[in-house]
């Protein structure tokens, strides 16, 4: 495994300055829930709410977002937007599986994995609030569920 590979993963133990403010931006996150739960603070409205407040104190322009994508849509669409969310994705693997037991279809098993990625990817930082990542992702939650 390559030396930058092995700093990294020792680094993720560590509370060193990357992971306190993601530690940080996850409790803000969780604050921020617990005021609005049913239906959050907005879309985007992260920005706003951090200029109207120090809740958010360490996040600048390079943290516009929370780094998990479940706490960013509790947070921004509260427990309804959560919900749907999760739907999509219960919706998307019932159909997969079909797809794959059924029709034999292994494309879904390659588009399933890149959804799988991106969930992972996004439970640790939020690539959806770019437009490509977030224009791809949604592309292939259609293209599986055709």
């Amino acid at each position: 495994m390559p030396g930058a590979y092995i700093n990294r993963l020792s680094q993720l133990t560590s509370l060193g300055s990357g992971n306190r403010a993601r530690l940080l931006m996850y409790k803000a996150g969780w604050d921020i829930f617990k005021d609005n739960p049913i239906v959050g603070i907005g879309f985007n409205n992260i920005r706003s709410l951090h200029q109207e407040t120090d809740i958010l104190d360490f996040l600048n322009y390079e943290h516009r977002q929370l780094h998990n994508i479940f706490i960013n849509i509790s947070e921004e669409h509260g427990l309804l937007g959560l919900i749907r969310y999760i739907y999509v994705f219960i919706f998307t693997l019932k159909n997969s599986w079909s797809k794959i037991n059924i029709n034999k279809n292994y494309l879904t098993v390659g588009i399933l994995g890149i959804i799988t990625g991106q969930l992972i990817q996004n439970s640790v930082d939020v690539m959806m609030h770019t437009t490509q990542v977030g224009l791809i992702f949604v592309f292939f939650i259609a293209l599986i569920n055709l």
